[in-house]
Order: C-alpha cells, then sequence, then structure tokens
C-alpha cells in the first residue's frame, strides 16, 4: 500500500505493470479519500489506468496491491 499524488498516479502504474510479478494482480486505487468527491477504482492494473486515463485526474491516491 502507498500514497501517490496526481501528477504521478499514471506513471507509478505503468512502474508497476512492467513488474511482471504484478502484472495480472489485483489493485485498488482510491481517490480522495473520507472526503465528498471519494472514488475507489479496483480491477487489475490495466484497467485502472483506462478508468484514469478516461478521467479528470485530481486529488490524492491510495494504492493498495493484492498479495496474490
Amino acid at each position: 500500500m502507498f500514497y501517490e499524488s496526481k501528477h504521478r498516479i499514471l506513471k507509478a502504474l505503468d512502474q508497476l505493470k512492467e513488474l511482471s510479478a504484478l502484472g495480472d494482480r489485483q489493485v485498488m486505487v482510491g481517490r480522495e479519500l473520507t472526503k465528498q468527491f471519494e472514488t475507489i477504482y479496483r480491477g487489475t492494473i490495466d484497467d485502472i489506468i483506462l478508468k484514469l486515463k478516461g478521467s479528470n485526474i485530481l486529488g490524492e491516491f491510495v494504492v493498495v496491491i493484492s498479495s496474490k
């Protein structure tokens, strides 16, 4: 689990995708947790990258990677 800013979230997810051991793991990305516009994204790294690229990236992000 780690925190990422709006400026680096896509780059961080791309770097995780490059790690072959993590490419197919389930990931949860939370945006603006505990705030009015909280958003939760779940799926593979590729799924989440597609969802984030199609939206306006604002806020702070928490990334949680499943253990297997």
